[in-house]
């Protein structure tokens, strides 16, 4: 039996956002709203189409904006996965 400690467990909420192109609508107040409530955005441009700076607005840290191209994309789930589980 356990007498005078409490535990609390958080998790952290990871969405990644992939995309091929570019979106028709500015991504900054989804993107703000969503970490707002801690979660950790992460955004995969993949191809040539899409543009980096969208990608840095959804994220809004470099750490977490990653790119590919179609062929590769294995190769990248190794760093998302490696930048997901530090928890940082």
């Amino acid at each position: 039996m356990l007498l005078g400690f409490n535990f609390v467990f958080t998790f952290l909420q990871v969405l990644l956002v992939m995309t091929d192109g570019i979106s028709q609508d500015s991504v900054v107040g989804s993107s703000r709203a969503l970490r707002n409530t801690g979660v950790r955005m992460l955004a995969l441009g993949i191809g040539r189409k899409f543009r980096r700076a969208q990608l840095n607005q959804i994220a809004a840290n470099p750490r977490y904006v990653f790119n590919s191209g179609f062929r590769n994309l294995h190769r990248v789930v190794t760093s998302i996965k490696r930048t997901v589980c530090k928890g940082k």
